[in-house]
């Protein structure tokens, strides 16, 4: 191999082996609405979006968006990051961190969470996931619009009455069918546009 060829690949592969990347599922500059699992009375639980990784990576932060809802005090709560095994549905939680405080500089704004080591995952599909394992205060996640290319079902997990019993998952098209009864083809494609905005670093 020629020298200067070799420099070029070995610099390529710095660039691409060791440079930190962004993942993201939302589309930039939309408005963002909310949706919050704190119900009123208190409530509890997680919303899930799928990623995948066509190689094996290190997760070095999850980060998702606080939404602030007017007369609600979000400093008052705590959230949990959480990341499934995946294959056509969620099947086995690899990470569940312990509750984290909401600040106020975390309201109407970007909450990381930062791994204290790079947690490893081979090459696959996933569930990250934001919520609560139980009643910790209200809060509210930003929702925005899927961007191009993303795809992935809306999932749920949490208690609700006549429908699930809070330990397992579920996507957003069945609970709002079971709410509201028969769907419009217009209010299923809303559904399906919409994510649970999040960033994820890895290397």
């Amino acid at each position: 191999m020629k020298p200067i060829l070799f420099i070029l690949l070995f610099q390529s592969c710095l660039v691409d082996c060791f440079a930190q990347k962004t993942i993201t599922n939302y589309t930039e500059n939309q408005n963002i609405n909310f949706g919050s699992l704190s119900w009123l009375p208190a409530h509890y639980g997680f919303y899930g979006q799928e990623f995948e990784f066509p190689k094996n990576v290190d997760l070095n932060s999850f980060s998702i968006y606080i939404y602030h809802v007017p007369n609600q005090d979000e400093t008052k709560s705590t959230i949990n990051y959480s990341i499934w095994s995946f294959d056509s549905i969620p099947e086995k939680e690899l990470f569940l961190s312990e509750p984290v405080n909401v600040t106020a500089n975390d309201v109407n704004n970007w909450k990381k969470f930062q791994f204290k080591a790079p947690l490893k995952l081979p090459k696959g599909k996933y569930l990250f996931a934001v919520g609560q394992s139980k009643i910790q205060g209200f809060v509210a996640f930003g929702n925005g619009y899927a961007k191009d290319n993303y795809h992935s079902t809306f999932w749920e997990k949490t208690p609700f009455e006549g429908f699930s019993d809070g330990t397992n998952w579920f996507d957003v098209i069945s609970f709002e069918t079971f709410l509201h009864g028969t769907l419009t083809d217009e209010q299923i494609q809303k559904l399906n546009q919409t994510v649970v905005m999040m960033r994820i670093e890895y290397k």
